[in-house]
């Protein structure tokens, strides 16, 4: 969708890509709860504010990492913009440098 929009919009050099409002439905799948701070070993339940049990800001930021890179490979010039909020809390542990 972002290479097509950029495709289609050449004159744009930033799309943002931000969490939605509300309750999102995070993945609970090995893969992505291994990135979660319990590596994946805790219990995986919404608290009293639905809010997720412990912030999944480094899933977060990997996946804006790797779409970012993707889009860089076809347009370098372009830029990727996200915010944090909700469930996207602390500092990440693991961001990869220059990205």
């Amino acid at each position: 969708m972002i290479l097509r929009f950029f495709e289609q919009h050449p004159e744009f050099k930033v799309f943002g890509v931000n969490v939605q409002d509300g309750q999102v439905n995070w993945c609970e799948c090995a893969a992505c709860r291994a990135q979660d701070p319990d590596q994946g070993k805790g219990v995986w339940e919404l608290d009293a504010n639905d809010r997720v049990p412990q912030p999944i800001t480094d899933r977060w930021m990997n996946y804006i990492n790797e779409v970012a890179e993707r889009v860089g490979k076809v347009y370098p010039d372009k830029f990727i913009e996200t915010y944090a909020y909700k469930d996207i809390r602390p500092e990440t542990s693991h961001l990869i440098p220059g990205r």
